[in-house]
């Protein structure tokens, strides 16, 4: 982590005006599927150019607490897909839903889009935009 720039990573508000968006008119739940899962304390901040920076998962986290239902597995060698996997089998109470969720990703090296169930379920979001308008109607359609 020591060559990547941390002031670039925070919480956007306007990501999380369209992620509040989904919230509202839908009555999802959040299950984090974070990178930072792979990093238990005190590997939640890293020093970049002499100043020292942490995640932006236990802000998101404190935010969204009423919403969130579970996080992936810590897993450290694994990508998403298959922790998800791993989340299903350990929230088995889950499979009564599971046609109705969005995956919200900005990784395209998880394992997704090949993957024949989640592909159908998969909101691709850019890594360097975020979460726009158009993936929100998405994630909505998709949970409607």
């Amino acid at each position: 982590f020591r060559h990547l720039d941390p002031s670039r990573y925070r919480l956007s508000k306007i990501n999380l005006m369209w992620f509040d968006k989904i919230l509202k008119q839908t009555s999802a739940k959040i299950v984090i599927a974070s990178n930072w899962r792979k990093f238990t304390p005190p590997h939640t901040q890293w020093e970049y150019g002499g100043k020292l920076y942490a995640s932006t998962l236990e802000p998101f986290k404190e935010m969204y607490k009423g919403h969130i239902i579970g996080m992936l597995p810590p897993e450290r060698h694994i990508n998403k897909c298959d922790c998800l996997e791993l989340w299903f089998e350990d929230n088995p109470w889950f499979s009564k839903l599971k046609d109705k969720y969005a995956i919200l990703e900005d990784d395209p090296r998880e394992g997704y889009q090949t993957h024949l169930v989640y592909a159908k379920h998969l909101v691709m979001t850019d890594y360097h935009v975020g979460l726009t308008e158009e993936d929100a109607d998405k994630a909505i359609a998709l949970l409607s």
